[in-house]
């Protein structure tokens, strides 16, 4: 999925959220990027809230696998090194 997608689906479950007054939050945290990484999602059913949750970790991991200067298998490390 590409940034902006991701960005466009957040932005719909949190338009969502505003218009159905009290929607399931999802929340959890997970290690990326050298630190904890903390994300609540609501939307209007709890199925749709996790979803979302999920689309914001992959993208937080494959944001990490290109630009963390934190591992050396990342492009951004490997530029470094040159």
């Amino acid at each position: 999925m590409k940034p902006s997608s991701v960005v466009a689906v957040l932005l719909l479950g949190v338009a969502a959220a505003v218009h159905a007054g009290s929607p399931p939050e999802a929340y959890d945290s997970r290690p990326s990027m050298g630190t904890l990484i903390e994300m609540t999602v609501s939307a209007r059913r709890m199925t749709q809230a996790r979803l979302l949750l999920e689309a914001g970790f992959r993208e937080a991991s494959r944001l990490d696998r290109v630009m963390s200067n934190w591992r050396d298998d990342t492009d951004l490390s490997r530029f470094n090194l040159r």
